[in-house]
């Protein structure tokens, strides 16, 4: 009867498991499919079922579970280098660095900036020093930011500028330009042949964790969206020439992506995590205005406006960000559409 049970236990927890791992690769970012995490390590201990729920507690905007920190002790060994990288780094984000095996062994290859401080300051290459400045410099830097938006919220404005295909022919390029600070994301075209409808500016770029830059603009700043990155993100090699050319490198707090996920229950888009970014810097909608949001329009439009081969991702939530955004817009955020 007892191995009846077990073999009972691990069918279950693979069921649980599997069905958790494909609502998450949905973008189905609920409570309901982290107890399925849970649950299936609840049945089998398995160090795999203990880092999917710990992955996707991340996920959630939420830090890691302390109570768990006896088991994860307990798999140390069986995680790999980049496992334990990762959650040494979440553990210090909840201030329990002291919780953190001592032969943790940092791996050279992968690299986490918050994870840089368990290594010592003097055998840091350059790239590992430009990494865990990241990580070092970011609540200065969010406070620099603050106080160049609130500087050009009353001046000339802040424009918040996304790429849906109703950029297309809009003629917004001055009304962008016209702003003091101008956010773009991703893969943008501005100047030239699309200036008209783009304007030329950027002063901020967002960008999310997989997308590759392939150009450097001159920019001030460069936004890497996520749940908290810096905690998180293994490959930073496409960023390297940003941190060398001195480019502060900022990342979406925990608060503000955790909030969004919670109304959501999917991954917020970039676009909604910079705008939500700039409010809880800003406390209010005064001098920011937005533009290239499919929301802002009835007109039925391309996804991007550089190619019509770019299609919507299908683990946000559409529905609910124009949900928001429409909030936000009575609340005061202007339009440049209107």
């Amino acid at each position: 009867m007892f191995a009846f049970n077990m073999i009972l236990n691990n069918i279950m927890a693979v069921y649980y498991y599997i069905k958790a791992k494909y609502l998450r690769k949905k973008g189905c970012y609920s409570y309901l499919v982290l107890k399925l995490f849970f649950r299936a390590f609840e049945l089998e201990k398995n160090k795999n079922y203990l880092l999917g729920y710990l992955k996707y507690q991340r996920d959630l905007g939420l830090l890691i579970n302390i109570e768990l920190v006896e088991e994860i002790i307990f798999f140390w060994s069986q995680f790999n280098k980049k496992e334990q990288m990762f959650i040494s780094a979440l553990l210090l984000e909840n201030h329990a660095k002291h919780l953190v095996p001592s032969d943790f062994a940092y791996d050279a290859i992968n690299q986490i900036p918050a994870a840089l401080t368990f290594k010592n300051s003097l055998s840091l290459s350059q790239q590992q020093q430009y990494l865990l400045s990241i990580y070092n410099q970011q609540n200065l830097w969010r406070f620099q930011l603050a106080k160049a938006l609130q500087q050009h919220a009353r001046g000339k404005g802040i424009c918040i500028v996304g790429n849906a295909g109703n950029m297309s022919c809009s003629a917004l390029g001055h009304a962008i330009d016209a702003a003091g600070f101008i956010v773009r994301f991703n893969a943008f075209k501005s100047g030239g042949e699309f200036i008209i409808d783009l304007g030329k500016q950027c002063n901020l770029w967002c960008v999310t964790p997989s997308f590759k830059p392939s150009v450097l603009h001159t920019l001030d700043w460069l936004l890497v969206t996520g749940p908290e990155m810096q905690y998180q993100l293994v490959d930073w090699s496409a960023f390297y020439p940003f941190c060398k050319a001195q480019v502060p490198i900022l990342t979406i707090p925990l608060e503000v992506w955790r909030q969004l996920v919670s109304e959501l229950q999917a991954p917020p888009s970039a676009g909604l995590s910079v705008l939500a970014f700039f409010y809880w810097l800003l406390d209010s909608w005064i001098g920011v205005s937005v533009a290239g949001f499919g929301a802002l329009s009835e007109i039925e439009t391309n996804y991007h406006y550089m190619s019509a081969k770019n299609k919507a991702s299908q683990r946000h939530n559409w529905e609910g960000e124009k949900r928001i955004l429409r909030r936000w817009l009575r609340e005061g955020l202007t339009s440049l559409h209107n």
